[in-house]
């Protein structure tokens, strides 16, 4: 009686060899979708990414740094134990500027949300940076030209009441002027 082996190559179908994201268009998260052998199960890896959902055909992953490129692997079981190749795939994430002022904030001397400052990533792209902040009666009190320094919450070496205040802050990013006003509330 003769033995026959049979050897099972498979390999996974993806739907991606390499993507590019922007993140001032898409989403900061991508989802990806693999096609396999009935009752296969898979094994992610995101260098670099958080997978946020994963149900073993798809991952849905939240791309943690906006300028970066990752890399994702995949690797199939069969309902049989057999280990595929490993498939892995690139994606290149391309950021832009993404900020927003925070609504108020408590310079109470408890090292937490200290300063009043734009909030976000990629801002050391922003250019001709101007903030100002101002009183209810519209006194000037705080000016920065670096986006690395905030208003402390400080006017004249003296400690500012708990108030709502004015900001207006001025920039360019990619070629375009921005001009932001609102409002943000000092909490002690």
């Amino acid at each position: 009686m003769k033995k026959i082996f049979l050897i099972l190559l498979f390999i996974i179908q993806l739907g991606y060899s390499q993507q590019v994201i922007n993140t001032c268009e898409d989403s900061q998260t991508s989802t990806y979708i693999v096609n396999g052998l009935p009752n296969s199960t898979f094994s992610w890896n995101v260098n670099g990414g958080t997978i946020i959902n994963n149900n073993n055909t798809s991952i849905t992953v939240l791309w943690t740094d906006s300028n970066a490129t990752y890399t994702i692997t995949v690797v199939e079981t069969s309902q049989f134990g057999c280990i595929g190749q490993p498939q892995t795939f690139t994606v290149t994430i391309r950021g832009c500027s993404f900020f927003y002022f925070p609504n108020s904030f408590t310079p109470n001397g408890d090292n937490i949300n200290e300063i009043f400052n734009i909030e976000g990533y990629n801002l050391s792209s922003l250019q001709d940076y101007t903030l100002l902040i101002f009183n209810r009666w519209g006194q000037e009190i705080f000016t920065s030209s670096s986006v690395d320094k905030g208003w402390d919450g400080i006017y004249n070496q003296q400690l500012c009441k708990q108030d709502v205040y004015v900001y207006k802050c001025f920039f360019r990013k990619e070629g375009k002027n921005y001009e932001k006003i609102g409002q943000v509330n000092l909490i002690r």
